[in-house]
């Protein structure tokens, strides 16, 4: 419908503290982010709500060039008003920035996405040779609309691997993720740089 692409009103704080060394091919650091964001309310508009993200990445370097990297998502809508948010403003999964093993948000199990999600990506990295590199994925995420769910909300997940390209613009990568260690029919990724 119309009204939920009307352009909201929205106030935004921001906090960021970025400590990765090298940060087209990360090797080491780690980088915090807290982005709270106000809908509405005393800006007005149509949607009112509350909404916070937080996201954590951490490097470590291990057996003097292969390299672990981590990523964890959380965020939290507080919804003032009575009616349903539309999906634009919600969390969603799903595709090669979240969940690797669905092609898409709009195939994940939870389109219509939710007030709170929390999602965790792990990858091995290694050298294969000269500019060719490997990774080892898991990915795993939750789309949950209330805090009593936290321990009893569904977990969804994949792995996978994918191959890597080193060039000077950054790295190019092709992922291939398996949702629920499914082998059959893996959707296929592929982008410049890093998921994260």
């Amino acid at each position: 419908p119309y009204e939920d692409r009307e352009p909201s009103r929205e106030i935004n704080v921001k906090y960021l503290s970025n400590k990765i060394q090298n940060p087209l091919n990360p090797e080491s650091g780690q980088y915090l982010s807290l982005l709270s964001s106000l809908y509405g309310t005393i800006l007005g508009g149509k949607r009112h709500f509350y909404k916070i993200q937080v996201e954590y990445r951490k490097y470590i370097t291990v057996l003097s060039n292969s390299i672990i990297a981590f990523r964890f998502i959380g965020g939290y809508i507080y919804n003032l008003d009575n009616n349903n948010l539309p999906r634009m403003y919600k969390f969603q999964l799903g595709g090669q920035t979240s969940l690797r093993g669905w092609s898409s948000r709009e195939e994940f199990e939870n389109p219509e996405g939710s007030l709170i999600t929390d999602l965790i990506n792990l990858e091995y990295r290694f050298p294969i040779k000269k500019k060719f590199w490997g990774e080892l994925f898991f990915d795993g995420g939750r789309l949950y609309d209330n805090v009593g769910k936290f321990i009893s909300a569904n977990l969804s997940w994949d792995y996978g691997f994918g191959i890597i390209y080193q060039t000077t613009l950054g790295p190019i990568r092709v992922d291939v993720g398996f949702p629920y260690g499914n082998l059959i029919s893996p959707p296929l990724h592929a982008s410049l740089l890093y998921m994260f």
